[in-house]
């Protein structure tokens, strides 16, 4: 059975709320301290972060924000949770300022560290896996990247190369020998937002997808039942990083940020053993301590 801490268990029900609304800034309260020797806290009261958290997050953010609230109660969460691709664009534009950014990758990270809006070195915060997906019962019996390539396979819907999923599932089909097959014969179907593409193959209107590895956890049906993967697809494989380059979730202090210092806080308490460990249970990998500092130069894009 899963084991979930009582830090956890209290983020269930605000991480559904988030994400239901996915875009409307939410207030949190200081939040019951977790299980285990209380730490030092740090006198806060009256302060508040806003930061952007694309959906596909939600639950790592809502593990990490109570641990941090323990050791600095009076703090004040604000949240503008929105799909990361209108996230990362309203950053960009200038038209939502906040303190922290929350990327879903590197390449999400990069546009916000190329607009001039970062305060500080982006820091790599978790690891995202990446999966193919198909839909229930898998009908065209794929089971394996390479798969895609029959004849009966018609569409395998995959994101925008602007997002780092989008750039990974392409990297894994090159990998795989099946991309230019599969793109000159116009069964490649790119989409702006990685729930819109697994829409379609939760809808039958797709016959595979690539998705990160978090939303096929079970945790995430009572999490974010809209994004869960449970029921309503299923798991062929995942990719090795290897083969995919990897993706990391970042987060970065912003030019905008009211209290820099406070945000860099917060940014470095994500990488703490036990927001380590509270995130591990919503299927995200821990970072490893030499890659929290990953660097947001372009990788060289699929060929």
């Amino acid at each position: 059975m899963r084991r979930l801490t009582v830090t956890l268990a209290i983020s269930l029900s605000t991480c559904a709320l988030l994400v239901a609304s996915c875009g409307a800034p939410k207030s949190s309260e200081p939040a019951a301290p977790t299980v285990g020797t209380a730490p030092v806290a740090t006198s806060t009261e009256g302060a508040e972060l806003l930061i952007g958290v694309p959906c596909g997050l939600v639950p790592a953010y809502e593990a990490c924000k109570p641990l941090f609230i323990a050791e600095h109660p009076g703090v004040t969460f604000v949240e503008d949770v929105r799909n990361i691709d209108p996230l990362t664009r309203a950053v960009c534009d200038g038209q939502l300022k906040l303190d922290i950014y929350l990327g879903l990758g590197e390449r999400e990270t990069r546009s916000v560290v190329d607009a001039g809006l970062c305060d500080g070195e982006p820091t790599s915060f978790l690891k995202q896996s990446l999966r193919l997906v198909v839909p229930t019962g898998n009908p065209l019996g794929i089971s394996s990247i390479e798969d895609l390539a029959k004849d009966d396979v018609r569409t395998v819907a995959i994101c925008t190369d602007e997002l780092a999923i989008g750039q990974a599932a392409e990297k894994a089909m090159r990998a795989a020998g099946v991309w230019e097959a599969l793109e000159s014969s116009g069964r490649i179907l790119r989409m702006p937002q990685p729930a819109q593409a697994k829409d379609l193959v939760f809808n039958g209107k797709a016959d595979a997808t690539f998705v990160f590895g978090a939303c096929t956890d079970e945790s995430w049906t009572e999490a974010d039942p809209q994004r869960a993967t449970t029921g309503k697809a299923e798991v062929v494989c995942t990719v090795p990083e290897e083969v995919h380059g990897g993706m990391n979730a970042q987060a970065v202090v912003l030019t905008t940020a009211r209290d820099p210092e406070l945000a860099r806080e917060f940014v470095e308490f994500l990488l703490r053993p036990e927001c380590q460990e509270a995130i591990t249970e919503w299927g995200y990998d821990p970072i490893a301590p030499a890659d929290s500092a990953d660097s947001t130069e372009p990788t060289e894009d699929p060929a």
